[in-house]
């Protein structure tokens, strides 16, 4: 797979296009707009820029990827009580991400 076509297929798993977007503008790559977005001939770019366009996208795609993952852990919350009975102390919350959670329901 050439890195033309590996830029194809990872443009499609991004979220936001902000980045690339940037990119774009940044290096002079010559682009057409309209309604539906900013289109791009990448077979007349040289393939230093392509090499770099193509880091731009998978860093962004990791950056989400990231992201969610922090905005689903903050989302989950699980509480455990003390195990001392005289203990009269407060539950305390622990924060899981979903591995943990998923570990934690794999226990039976």
């Amino acid at each position: 797979m050439n890195i033309k076509e590996i830029i194809e297929n990872n443009i499609n798993n991004l979220i936001y296009h902000n980045n690339v977007v940037d990119f774009i503008k940044e290096n002079n790559i010559e682009y057409t707009e309209n309604k539906n977005g900013i289109f791009v001939n990448i077979s007349i770019i040289d393939e230093e820029k392509l090499i770099k366009l193509n880091q731009c996208i998978i860093n962004t795609i990791n950056y989400e990827k990231i992201k969610t993952n922090i905005e689903e852990s903050q989302k989950l919350k699980i509480t455990i009580p003390h195990k001392k009975s005289s203990d009269k102390s407060p539950k305390k919350n622990l924060k899981l991400n979903k591995n943990q959670i998923d570990k934690l329901n794999s226990i039976k």
